[in-house]
């Protein structure tokens, strides 16, 4: 239990003391390497899914460099997806990222910064890529 009353979720080093295996062998098993046998892999697996295991999308970004996050700015102002089509655009942006196992991120912070913020935000490493949408002002009503 944490300070506010929550539950701490289980880590793969939760369930390697659980079972007297090494965290490595809970991750090899978790992910179906053959580097392990198929009955600790069931083990495993098994202990995750008691434990309420859920993999740790900061720690695989780390580990990968890569958030699957891409972002949408959409230049001055906010998005309209009552304009027809500018919630065209929206939701291909939307089918594609889910296609592509991509959360879209819509930024509305970049409004009056430079290319150069917009340039730190992307390489900041919170996003994998930005997709500047620039309308015309008739559009963005």
């Amino acid at each position: 239990m944490t300070k506010d009353g929550t539950t701490k979720p289980a880590t793969l080093a939760d369930i390697a003391r659980k079972l007297g295996v090494t965290p490595m062998t809970v991750s090899y098993a978790l992910k179906g390497s053959s580097q392990v046998s198929q009955a600790t892999r069931e083990r495993v697996t098994r202990a995750a899914q008691e434990m309420g295991y859920r993999p740790n999308a900061v720690a695989q970004s780390l580990k990968s460099r890569r958030t699957n996050i891409i972002g949408l700015y959409s230049g001055v102002g906010y998005l309209d997806a009552r304009n027809e089509y500018l919630a065209e655009i929206f939701g291909g942006l939307q089918s594609a990222c889910d296609k592509f196992h991509k959360d879209l991120l819509v930024h509305g912070s970049f409004a009056g910064r430079s290319a150069e913020d917009i340039y730190r935000e992307v390489a900041s490493g919170k996003i994998d890529g930005l997709i500047i949408l620039q309308s015309p002002a008739s559009l963005a009503h």
